[in-house]
């Protein structure tokens, strides 16, 4: 793959940071949805100039993503999203993937992390925050939550999707290297930036996505 040359990145860069703002500042949904296809055109862009991606046409599901999202911004009914659901309730949804991200963020910080619960969820909870990890509305991710979603993972009532990305986590190498180091400050210090770094992570890939907030007025 022959790869863009300096000012095409900066270009992207200019781009994304220009539907970042845009993304931030959106009043509403259609503003927001706006800001992301601004962001993937920005990609395309990018990767166009490249031969490779011409000839064997590696832009075609993102194009396709871009024309469906403009679509629908527009008020159409893309076939693309137009299909039948899995089941009668959603499932295997960006909720669920948040929702066992941070309850395991909770397990290492309780665990090897060595911090009291209450304590523990008000750190992955700031650090959420920080990071801008939100729901679909905007509302931060509340520490009580998340206490609620590891108990629900460990007692077998979360949805599957959930218990399976726990699970996954539990078998991850690098988590389960951390889990059987013996007792030390240096574990953790270590279980403490796995936490963080995977709310990180987290809030990178699904930003707005957290299972909705409980409202409590």
């Amino acid at each position: 793959m022959t790869m863009p040359n300096g000012a095409q990145y900066r270009h992207l860069l200019e781009a994304l940071k220009k539907a970042k703002k845009a993304f931030d500042a959106a009043k509403d949904e259609g503003a927001r949805l706006a800001s992301v296809i601004e962001a993937q055109r920005g990609v395309i862009l990018y990767l166009m100039p490249d031969p490779e991606v011409v000839a064997e046409k590696l832009l075609d599901p993102l194009t396709t993503a871009e024309n469906v999202l403009l679509d629908a911004r527009q008020g159409a009914s893309p076939a693309l999203l137009d299909h039948a659901p899995a089941g009668p309730k959603p499932k295997a949804t960006t909720h669920e993937r948040v929702q066992a991200s941070l309850a395991w963020a909770l397990e290492l910080l309780t665990g090897p992390g060595k911090l009291g619960t209450g304590l523990a969820a008000r750190e992955v909870a700031k650090e959420a925050r920080k990071r801008g990890l939100t729901d679909a509305f905007g509302a931060a991710v509340e520490a009580s939550q998340i206490i609620q979603w590891r108990k629900d993972v460990r007692s077998g009532r979360a949805p599957e999707w959930a218990k399976q990305h726990w699970e996954a986590f539990r078998q991850f190498e690098e988590y389960d290297a951390l889990l059987k180091m013996r007792p030390s400050d240096l574990k953790s210090a270590r279980a403490q930036q796995a936490a963080r770094k995977l709310i990180h992570v987290i809030a990178q890939a699904a930003p707005r996505s957290a299972p909705k907030v409980p409202r409590s007025h």
